[in-house]
């Protein structure tokens, strides 16, 4: 296995404990993790990256159903791709085999963010943005 995909779910469960215990104090607050499509499909990367992002899925469920009782929500949103620096530097198909003909912008995962932020009946959730390349 990868260091960096082993890195990618442990960062998120050593970040989890202190920032839930921090919410708790709270008693109000949002944990929102990045998944990946890869979490379902296997994605294009390795399956060590897909293991590692359902991995985090699993925690946000952990943590949405412990947290409940100090209305503390948590939530994951997988998207597919999105336009980044590591995504720019991918060998990516062709447009015509692309979901919508393009990949999918920042400003479409910022939207899911401010949702889930401004919803507190919303928990346990896994918000899947791909253009439909998913669909549950």
């Amino acid at each position: 296995m990868s260091y960096t995909r082993l890195l990618n779910w442990a960062v998120e469960l050593w970040r989890s404990k202190p920032m839930s215990v921090s919410l708790v104090k709270s008693i109000d607050g949002r944990l929102i993790y990045m998944s990946s499509i890869a979490a379902r499909t296997g994605g294009m990367v390795s399956a060590a990256y897909a293991a590692s992002k359902a991995g985090i899925e699993g925690l946000m469920h952990y943590y949405a159903t412990f947290l409940l009782p100090y209305r503390i929500t948590a939530n994951a949103i997988a998207p597919a791709l999105i336009a980044s620096d590591i995504v720019n530097e991918m060998k990516l198909p062709p447009p015509d085999e692309l979901p919508l003909g393009r990949v999918g912008r920042p400003e479409e995962i910022w939207s899911t963010v401010r949702m889930i932020l401004e919803t507190e009946y919303l928990t346990g959730q896994t918000i899947h943005i791909n253009a439909g390349r998913y669909m549950t």
